[in-house]
């Protein structure tokens, strides 16, 4: 992307964040960045994957790596939902599971790689802190940046950064203390606002694959990535969202030399062209959005909706069809995948959505052939799901 580096005086600062704090201010840099839907990027990436001749597993763990003559051959797979295994084989694996890299790599007698720190955010309705602008300030508490900037039609405000000890297998959550510490930044950021927790719609955690350093303090350690190829294995270690790419073509490099085999590795777009959809009756605005979220899918998105499905769920970026195609097309298998990573509606509407769920039963229980009692056991395991790990208040912090 284009560079682009500015300084802005008060007045500059104030015209494009006037919620901001006043006394004391000089001015701000102004800068230009991207943000993203994390998990729509990573769908695409997998439909892309598909498209190449690539197979998508989804709810398949890997259990074991298993090896032949001390070198890794195949591995144990397990369909989490019917307890079924199976084993593949391969001439060389790679290792891109995350927080969960070392237990993989743990049968090979290796030392540890990884320092697994958590970070977690909070959401605002836009219209309880109005910002058109992202703004990265330091936390007046221990002078980390964080930030808050519009997101689908709300507004994130980030991040931590703890080591996280837990069992990768289970979804981190935000924690009171992590809460806390949010709240006060935007406090001391955009005093006016008088923000308190109760504002928070919702709030999520992720944990990096941070490479282990030996640093006391989590946010000293590097964020760069390293490739390790150890007897068949390739493991890819730390890195950032934003350098995906360039990480997964190491990855590869890695495992061509495992195998011996060549590849085409000149930079070349990750997803092809997509023309906006056919739909007279969405703006502009949303047909590109369509676009950019689903692809060569988007026409398929608009034609499956009906009656006044092309209308946003709740104060959401969100449409009912979206909603719909996802439980036609897009391999969900539980309610949270549908509300929470297919679409982001359990995030962006009060309580995780639970106003709209009977809609969401109407549009989507005979597209995923959901019975009563199916769709009830679902309704009633995603609340617990999004009260554990998505509701942002949590009883000291509040």
């Amino acid at each position: 992307g284009r560079r682009t580096r500015r300084r802005l005086d008060a007045r500059q600062t104030l015209e494009l964040v006037p919620e901001i704090e006043r006394q004391g201010l000089l001015g701000a840099h102004g800068y230009g960045d991207a943000w993203t839907d994390d998990a729509r990027l990573v769908l695409r990436l997998l439909h892309a994957a598909v498209d190449a001749g690539g197979a998508a597993l989804n709810y398949v763990c890997v259990d074991e790596i298993l090896r032949l003559g001390g070198r890794a051959a195949g591995a144990a797979l397990r369909d989490v939902l019917s307890g079924a295994c199976s084993e593949v084989q391969a001439r060389a694996i790679v290792n891109a599971a995350g927080p969960a890299a070392d237990q993989l790599r743990a049968g090979s007698g290796v030392t540890p790689k990884l320092r697994p720190l958590r970070g977690s955010h909070l959401l605002l309705p836009n219209w309880r802190l109005p910002l058109a602008q992202a703004v990265a300030f330091f936390h007046p508490h221990d002078r980390r940046p964080i930030f808050a900037y519009p997101w689908l039609g709300a507004v994130l405000a980030g991040t931590t950064d703890l080591d996280h000890c837990e069992d990768p297998a289970v979804e981190a959550a935000i924690s009171a203390q992590e809460a806390a510490y949010l709240i006060a930044g935007l406090r001391f950021q955009f005093p006016r606002s008088d923000l308190t927790l109760h504002d928070a719609s919702a709030a999520f955690a992720g944990v990096r694959p941070v490479l282990l350093g030996g640093h006391a303090e989590p946010s000293r350690e590097s964020r760069d990535h390293l490739i390790l190829r150890e007897q068949g294995l390739v493991t890819a270690i730390g890195g950032k969202l934003t350098t995906f790419r360039p990480l997964a073509l190491a990855a590869l490099r890695a495992a061509c030399a495992e195998t011996g085999m060549r590849a085409n590795f000149e930079p070349r777009p990750v997803f092809s062209p997509a023309a906006q959809p056919t739909a007279p009756a969405l703006a502009p605005a949303m047909r590109r959005r369509l676009a950019g979220r689903y692809g060569r899918w988007a026409q398929d998105v608009v034609d499956a909706a009906r009656g006044d499905e092309f209308d946003p769920v709740g104060a959401s970026e969100f449409l009912w069809c979206e909603l719909r195609w996802a439980a036609r097309a897009e391999s969900v298998e539980h309610l949270d995948d549908l509300l929470l990573r297919r679409t982001r509606v359990g995030l962006l509407t009060p309580e995780g959505g639970a106003r709209y769920l009977p809609r969401v039963r109407e549009i989507c229980a005979s597209e995923l052939g959901w019975d009563d009692a199916r769709w009830q056991r679902e309704a009633t395991e995603y609340r617990v799901r999004w009260r554990r790990a998505y509701a942002a208040e949590h009883g000291d912090a509040v």
